[in-house]
């Protein structure tokens, strides 16, 4: 008889499924291992630091009449701006509720038409035939 037919009585190691923040902590360590979310960083950074270098140093036309990243980020954490809205007034907050609103209504409204009409074009060969040339044009915007 060969051993592999029944399973030995020893103690077998297995590899259990990371549940909960330990399947998180799992995740972002073999993301870490990778070279990509350094990358991205190091892309972000010298945007930044070509910005910066571009206002404050250079003075390049199109971006002198901008304000350099030091402006926007002590304006956005200022508790009195000049320009009206930074982190610590209501109108910031009502601009970020007012943006997602616009986001969620987008989405609910394209769920609501696009679903419904590819079920439509799916079923009936006549109703793709009239919709689909129109919805190639309007696809690219």
């Amino acid at each position: 008889m060969s051993k592999q037919a029944f399973p030995s009585s020893e103690k077998q190691n297995v590899i259990q499924t990371p549940k909960g923040l330990n399947l998180l902590a799992y995740k972002l360590n073999k993301a870490l291992r990778t070279p990509l979310p350094y990358l991205a960083f190091l892309g972000i950074g010298l945007w930044l630091l070509v910005y910066f270098l571009l206002n404050e140093y250079w003075k390049i036309p199109p971006f002198h009449k901008l304000p350099g990243p030091v402006e926007v980020f002590e304006e956005w954490i200022n508790k009195d701006p000049i320009w009206g809205i930074s982190l610590f007034t209501e109108d910031y907050y009502i601009n970020i509720w007012v943006s997602c609103r616009r986001i969620l209504i987008a989405f609910a409204l394209a769920t609501g038409l696009g679903v419904p009409l590819g079920l439509f074009m799916g079923w009936s060969r006549a109703v793709k035939d009239y919709t689909f040339p129109v919805l190639e044009t309007l696809r690219p915007i």
